[in-house]
């Protein structure tokens, strides 16, 4: 048992050096130089589009409606891992394991998740891939991969990689924001935030990395609402991003962010609501509302197994941002991500 331990012990610290390495720029794997360019992925997905397209001959109309769903961290051992839950809770076993909703889908796929700095993504470098069609460094965030990992600089036009979410925007579609984690984690953080590493979640953690420089970027917490401000559902924990340490949040400038932007919806005339407490949430009627800012927890939110029924579950926030978001004449986009499986792996807490 000493020995397995000992083993356990050296691949955390193995794992967690890799990690930094990667960041940090050391023994990173030499990229492909065109696959640097988001023109080489945007080509890729029209040709496999084109091809797939044959083999369907009835026409299809656009979708008016899109969600996509991410469980982070569901690979395809834990998929099987949920067959064999779900069956015991059934009282079944062997080849009776019934399959996850999802696998009755008419379509399925699988896709290769290096970037281009590691052969294993992290979640960052990964939601700059599936949101905004490149990829990119270890531990960035819409950016293309001419900027390095922990670059402090304003980063140029042409270096932003622009999301689905943001397209749907333009396209005049509203769009939400569902997850589990902190709302400025990676994986929804890819879907808005332009910023060479993902742990800038707020301007204590920039300082940390790029001291008082000036011409930094802003942190991903001010991204989301400053620059951001027709997404109109935005649900998920991690309030402490948004308010000053005399707030109990993680702020060194003195800010409240996310009082700022209830404000700045009111100055245009919108119906927003700020909702800063999961019992709250569960008690709202959002009946009237189209901007809802829910920052639900101080940082992510709580396991479903360790969640109190009267707080929101991933279903309730789903629930209530498909109906505000519904209301919009032009169709919708919805970002919902079950974040918690991952850190659940991380923490050898699978349930």
């Amino acid at each position: 048992m000493k020995s397995i331990s000992i083993s356990l012990f050296g691949l955390a610290i193995l794992l967690t050096l890799s990690f930094t390495n990667a960041i940090s720029g050391k023994d990173k794997v030499p990229a492909n130089k065109q696959e640097i360019l988001p023109s080489f992925w945007e080509r890729l997905a029209r040709e496999r589009i084109q091809r797939t397209n044959t083999y369907y001959l009835k026409p299809t109309k656009p979708a008016k409606n899109v969600i996509l769903f991410l469980g982070d961290g569901m690979g395809a051992p834990t998929i099987s891992a949920g067959r064999f839950f779900k069956a015991e809770m059934e009282g079944r076993i062997g080849a009776a394991n019934p399959m996850m909703d999802f696998e009755d889908w008419p379509f399925h796929t699988l896709c290769r998740t290096y970037d281009l700095h590691t052969e294993v993504t992290d979640s960052a470098s990964s939601a700059t891939a599936y949101l905004g069609g490149t990829k990119t460094n270890t531990g960035v965030l819409g950016l293309t991969g001419d900027v390095k990992p922990m670059d402090c600089r304003v980063y140029k036009e042409e270096e932003r990689v622009d999301s689905v979410l943001k397209a749907a925007i333009r396209a005049g579609k509203a769009t939400g924001l569902v997850t589990t984690s902190r709302i400025t984690h990676a994986s929804p953080a890819g879907a808005f935030a332009h910023i060479a590493f993902r742990d800038w979640e707020c301007d204590t953690y920039m300082f940390k990395d790029c001291g008082k420089k000036k011409d930094v970027p802003k942190d991903i917490a001010r991204q989301l609402l400053e620059d951001n401000p027709d997404i109109n559902v935005i649900i998920g924990g991690g309030s402490s991003m948004f308010y000053p340490t005399e707030a109990n949040g993680q702020r060194s400038d003195g800010r409240y962010v996310a009082d700022e932007w209830l404000q700045h919806m009111q100055s245009l005339g919108r119906n927003a609501k700020l909702v800063n407490d999961s019992h709250e949430f569960m008690k709202t009627n959002f009946t009237g509302v189209d901007y809802l800012l829910g920052l639900l927890a101080p940082s992510h939110m709580p396991y479903d197994a360790d969640r109190d029924p009267h707080e929101a579950s991933i279903a309730n926030m789903t629930r209530v941002a498909i109906e505000i978001l519904s209301r919009q004449p032009n169709g919708f986009f919805l970002f919902v991500e079950g974040a918690r499986i991952d850190h659940a792996h991380h923490e050898n807490l699978g349930k």
